[in-house]
C-alpha cells in the first residue's frame, strides 16, 4: 500500500487560508441562516386489490418537509425536500 504525503507548502494553505475563507463567506454554517419553511400534511390512495378486484385499499401516508426558502423553483416535485413518511 503505497502512503500520501500532504506537502509542506498545501498544509500552509490550507492553516493559513483557511480562517480568511471563513470570514470573507458566511461561515461554516452560513446555510443556515435566512427563512426555512416546514409543511405538515397528507397523501391518500385508492385502489383496487388487484386488476379486476371488487375490493379497495386504502393508503395514507404522512407528509413532513422541510425546506429553505427562496427564488422559485422551475420544477418542484412533494419529494424534492427533506421529508420523513
Amino acid at each position: 500500500m503505497r502512503s500520501v504525503r500532504a506537502s509542506p507548502v498545501v498544509l500552509a494553505a490550507f492553516i493559513f487560508g483557511g480562517p480568511g475563507l471563513a470570514e470573507a463567506g458566511e461561515g461554516a454554517f452560513g446555510w443556515m441562516s435566512g427563512d426555512w419553511y416546514l409543511t405538515v400534511g397528507a397523501t391518500g390512495l385508492v385502489a383496487p386489490d388487484f386488476e379486476g378486484s371488487k375490493s379497495y385499499i386504502l393508503t395514507a401516508q404522512p407528509i413532513i418537509l422541510l425546506g429553505k426558502a427562496g427564488p422559485a423553483a422551475r420544477f418542484t416535485s412533494r419529494n424534492d425536500n427533506i421529508s420523513l413518511g
